[in-house]
């Protein structure tokens, strides 16, 4: 085929692929491939279809391929970073970005990809620079502004991230992403009514959201309507199958209603998703420990300690262990060394309390208590949702 029989019959592909003729134009570019293997827009365009059809592997490797090709084209790497999102390889599309931003500097998508992508890698300091970055360019990018807020969410930072979220609700009174991040900054700060209306909210405007239903959850959790919980994880699950916030939520639940068998299932699958959960492994440690599998809930515990050695819920479960098993003095330390992580923990104070009080140590009893009676009821070991970026949700631009 000459080159100019190829630039002909690559016209021809593009003109199918704009008006929807997407497997004539497949065709076509496969043709020119076979002819031209480095002719970088077949490649490319080609990737584009197979991304648009769902087969994002086929579409990541030619579209690799096209960038090793022609590394400054921009639309390139956008729609290559895109369906790296959306095949969870958040550190191939970070890099690409990052990469890409030397020579596209100003690339709104560049940078809002690039934040996103580091944001799912916890990587926060770098995300919020992205985004800050981008908003310098763009001021009113709601997706940004909300993100950002995310990101300060998860710093810690939540006066900041309210200021984020009430510019977003400005700027768009429905837009649910900045509904269900205020859901999570009233959550965050122990306001649970209001973290529940703030997700009824964003599942108002967005039906489907899969972390506004898992926020949902946890709030009716924190607030001791575990049947209402069930229904709201059940409802994020139908969106998200494999959410492992909507597991996690849905074990506790079911242990809260002391449905073992179910919440013992949930735990389990969410380290089919995530093996180095450690709430999961805590939630197991409990279940185990309440059908009185003492070695097996140490072992669940272990587990949690070496993934997450300054939990205060991995200690609080060993000490439960050991007063079941009549190990005492364990049992002790134990609850000392969870105090010690978290000083204000309820359940810690109430069952150490208990515990002192079984062994006649009343005064010591009386005060661990009090203690438990001043403290507002523990939050579940959940993970709050954050608004999905969407980066994950993008579609490759053709």
């Amino acid at each position: 085929m000459s080159n100019r029989d190829g630039t002909h019959i690559l016209n021809r592909a593009f003109a199918l692929h704009r008006s929807g003729n997407l497997n004539e134009a497949a065709q076509l570019y496969r043709k020119v491939i076979k002819t031209n293997p480095k002719s970088r827009h077949a490649l490319h365009s080609l990737g584009a279809i197979e991304a648009s059809a769902g087969n994002l592997p086929e579409a990541a490797r030619l579209m690799a391929q096209s960038l090793l090709i022609e590394p400054s084209n921009k639309q390139f790497a956008e729609n290559y970073a895109t369906v790296l999102c959306q095949l969870g390889d958040y550190g191939a599309a970070s890099e690409i970005c990052l990469r890409s931003l030397e020579t596209n500097n100003t690339s709104t998508y560049l940078l809002y990809v690039g934040a996103g992508s580091l944001l799912k890698l916890n990587r926060l300091q770098e995300s919020l620079s992205l985004f800050d970055k981008l908003l310098s360019h763009e001021p009113n990018h709601i997706a940004a502004i909300t993100e950002r807020s995310t990101v300060l969410l998860e710093m810690g930072e939540y006066d900041a991230a309210s200021t984020g979220i009430d510019r977003a609700l400005t700027l768009d009174p429905r837009y649910s992403g900045a509904h269900l991040n205020k859901g999570v900054l009233y959550g965050k700060s122990g306001r649970h009514e209001e973290a529940a209306a703030a997700f009824g909210k964003a599942l108002a405007l967005e039906p489907s959201s899969g972390p506004a239903w898992v926020g949902s959850g946890n709030s009716l959790c924190a607030l001791r309507r575990y049947n209402e919980a069930l229904l709201a994880y059940n409802n994020a699950l139908k969106f998200e199958p494999n959410s492992t916030g909507a597991w996690l939520g849905l074990g506790n639940a079911s242990f809260e209603l002391m449905h073992f068998g179910d919440a013992l299932a949930s735990y389990s699958e969410v380290l089919t998703h995530e093996p180095e959960s450690a709430e999961a492994w805590v939630g197991r440690g409990k279940v185990l420990c309440a059908l009185k599998r003492a070695e097996e809930a140490f072992a669940a515990y272990d587990m949690a300690a070496a993934l997450k050695p300054n939990s205060g819920r991995v200690w609080l479960g060993r000490g439960d262990v050991f007063r079941a098993l009549k190990r005492y003095d364990e049992a002790i330390a134990a609850y000392r060394k969870q105090l010690e992580t978290a000083p204000y923990e309820k359940t810690t104070h109430k069952n150490f309390g208990l515990l002192l009080a079984q062994l006649g140590r009343d005064a010591d009893a009386r005060k661990e208590l009090e203690a438990a009676a001043m403290i507002p009821p523990d939050d579940p070991e959940t993970t709050p949702p954050a608004v999905q970026s969407n980066c994950q949700r993008g579609q490759a631009k053709s």
